[in-house]
């Protein structure tokens, strides 16, 4: 993943999140946020927590980090950047969903990987009435069976989850066909095209070609 990819998908990550939490009222409401996977885009979920907790009354505040080995259950938004340089404690999902479950007010945990233990979790988490925020596209393109079990926790739980990060590369493809389908339209047909912009950059660049007409093409 290229850095500025990273940049634009925590950036809807976030985006998502915040008209969501607009849409069901809760603008003012302190809002906890426990991030699954502190890699590029995950720290810069964080770096831009700090921006929304200053912005909105309120405040965004992450208060739990969870990667592959070690995990943070505290306030990390008023640690330093280098949280990782901390102690911490040894990865465990259990203890991380019991910490979330357990916190007042609006609850989102974002998922920044792309594996299947969170992805089975999500129901769980729904159903506890913690909002889901993903760019994992495991629990989308996996099991029918998972799908329709984390749909229906999320109504049950009266949750959100969303996953518009995970489809069109950032595009907004997800939210404008839910809209359409909520106003009484029937979507028939959905068409796309695969972009091969990258790969033929690539082959140009290896034959020591100019980028400029390639990209003009």
């Amino acid at each position: 993943m290229s850095s500025l990819h990273g940049v634009v998908t925590a950036m809807l990550i976030l985006e998502t999140a915040s008209q969501e939490a607009c849409r069901i009222g809760s603008c003012r409401e302190s809002v906890s946020v426990g991030i699954v996977g502190a890699g590029l885009v995950g720290q810069e979920v964080l770096r831009q927590l700090r921006v929304l907790d200053t912005e909105r009354a309120g405040g965004w505040s992450a208060v739990a980090v969870l990667r592959s080995q070690r995990m943070w259950l505290q306030n990390i938004q008023e640690a330093s950047d280098d949280f990782m340089s901390m102690p911490g404690e040894p990865t465990n999902f259990t203890k991380f969903s019991d910490f979330m479950s357990a916190l007042p007010g609006l609850r989102v945990i974002m998922d920044c990987t792309p594996s299947e233990e969170p992805a089975d979790l999500y129901e769980k988490w729904l159903a506890a009435g913690i909002n889901v925020v993903t760019a994992n596209k495991k629990a989308g393109s996996g099991s029918l069976k998972r799908y329709k079990a984390i749909t229906e926790a999320a109504r049950l739980g009266q949750s959100q989850f969303l996953y518009e990060a995970t489809v069109g590369a950032g595009l907004p493809v997800l939210t404008t066909l839910q809209d359409m389908v909520r106003s009484g339209d029937d979507v028939h047909v959905v068409e796309g095209r695969r972009v091969s912009l990258l790969p033929s950059l690539r082959a140009c660049t290896d034959r020591a070609e100019q980028i400029q007409p390639r990209v003009a093409e």
